[in-house]
């Protein structure tokens, strides 16, 4: 009798083992894909600050070199009216 008790402890031990394994590789699996999200939000955004700061300083060129002409008394080409 002792040994069937055992037998079925360790069946209960082995199926709780495999359940806490199970659990622990499915957060693991949504740790690392929260941290490659985390990981591709920080790039995109980076990327984006890089880009909206050269769009400004050419910008920024662009209204001064207009003034500049403007203040030389030379005329900003633009539109060709036809």
């Amino acid at each position: 009798m002792s040994s069937i008790l055992t037998s079925l402890q360790n069946l209960l031990s082995a199926l709780l083992s495999t359940i806490t394994s199970a659990f622990e590789s499915v957060f693991a699996v949504f740790s690392t894909l929260i941290a490659q999200i985390y990981s591709l939000c920080l790039g995109l955004f980076n990327f984006l600050l890089g880009n909206i700061v050269i769009i400004g300083i050419l910008a920024a060129a662009f209204v001064g070199y207009t003034v500049y002409a403007q203040r030389q008394g030379g005329r900003v080409k633009g539109k060709k009216n036809l």
